[in-house]
């Protein structure tokens, strides 16, 4: 059994769920890509809670820094190296304050630990490459990044 709702509400509902898609994928007016991070939301109700994004500059890693920021959690992001870092400078600039980042490898569970302190979950967006260029998750890396927790 369903609720009816108007075709009026329906329509209003429709138009700002892609209003968050436009705003989630860093479009500007003219649909082109930009990567400032924009708040759809005034003040989200888990404002203060932190949660982790491995590999937070990453195009679907960079969605979801977008998405939850809009939703107002604070994120600490992980980074590789220092090209990535730089790539987080321009996106804090933004973030009113609510964004961190750490460089962390997959394979470091310290860097790991650093991130995950605190945080009240951890979205692994982060893909472990192997010498043949194939991506794969392994027993050994979910066993790091649980120890880790």
């Amino acid at each position: 059994m369903g609720v009816m709702c108007t075709w009026e509400s329906e329509k209003t509902e429709m138009e700002a769920f892609c209003r968050k898609l436009v705003v989630a994928a860093g479009k500007d007016d003219e649909g082109g890509r930009n990567h400032h991070l924009v708040s759809y939301y005034e003040d989200g109700d888990e404002k203060g809670t932190w949660l982790c994004v491995t590999s937070g500059v990453s195009y679907v890693g960079l969605a979801l820094v977008n998405h939850l920021l809009q939703l107002g959690y604070s994120l600490r992001i992980t980074v590789e190296n220092p090209e990535e870092m730089e790539k987080v400078k321009e996106i804090e600039k933004t973030a009113e304050g609510k964004l961190e980042a750490i460089m962390a490898k997959l394979t470091d569970i310290d860097g790991l630990e650093k991130a995950f302190q605190g945080c009240g979950g951890v979205f692994h967006t982060s893909a472990f490459t192997d010498p043949a260029g194939l991506s794969g998750y392994t027993k050994s890396m979910a066993k790091i990044e649980v120890k880790s927790c």
